[in-house]
């Protein structure tokens, strides 16, 4: 599996304002771009969690399917969100 960068990576629409929910609420994120691998690297109070984006009907590339089961493979799982709420509860924050 390659791990080469991509020139232009297709971002989600819901992206922006995913990043802007977690940063507010004091992480830090990283956007990642290499085929197949998770959109953002969040670090919130000493975790490091690896975040997917999707837009509410997205799916999974094959790429994708692929990373996340070699990650699986290593006992670290990503994260698939659609929604700010969702981003928010990834790392651990409670959301009502």
């Amino acid at each position: 599996m390659s791990l080469r960068r991509q020139a232009n990576p297709k971002r989600d629409s819901n992206e922006k304002e995913i990043i802007e929910a977690l940063e507010r609420a004091g992480a830090f994120v990283t956007k990642l771009s290499a085929e197949g691998c998770p959109d953002l690297l969040v670090i919130f109070r000493s975790e490091i969690f690896l975040i997917e984006v999707k837009m509410p009907k997205g799916k999974l590339t094959p790429a994708q399917i692929e990373w996340h089961a070699q990650s699986l493979n290593h006992d670290v799982g990503v994260y698939i969100v659609h929604s700010p709420l969702e981003a928010l509860q990834a790392i651990h924050i409670l959301v009502e």
